[in-house]
């Protein structure tokens, strides 16, 4: 269903998990992407902090972050996020588009 709306050519797999089988279909379609940084928005434990902490003390040239845009983490994100752009930009990082 996503790849209806978004059309980017792009896969994330749900928990970063994938058998080689899916892997294998799903490369015939898609670009498999990964992250290396999870900011740990979707813990309801934690708090915009930790999300926060998470990210900026984690990240490095070249990083991909992952967040969520889901309801359930809708208020940890909406704080945590402006945060993490902020610091990130002061430390002279760029965000860009994957294709």
């Amino acid at each position: 269903a996503a790849d209806k709306l978004i059309n980017s050519g792009l896969f994330r797999p749900p928990y970063g998990k994938l058998n080689w089988k899916s892997k294998k279909a799903l490369q015939k379609k898609y670009k498999i992407i990964m992250w290396d940084v999870a900011g740990g928005d979707f813990d309801k434990r934690l708090s915009p902090d930790k999300v926060i902490k998470n990210v900026t003390h984690n990240v490095k040239p070249g990083s991909i972050v992952v967040l969520h845009d889901n309801q359930k983490f809708k208020e940890t994100i909406l704080s945590a996020l402006p945060v993490i752009i902020k610091e990130l930009k002061t430390a002279h990082y760029n965000f860009g588009v994957l294709a």
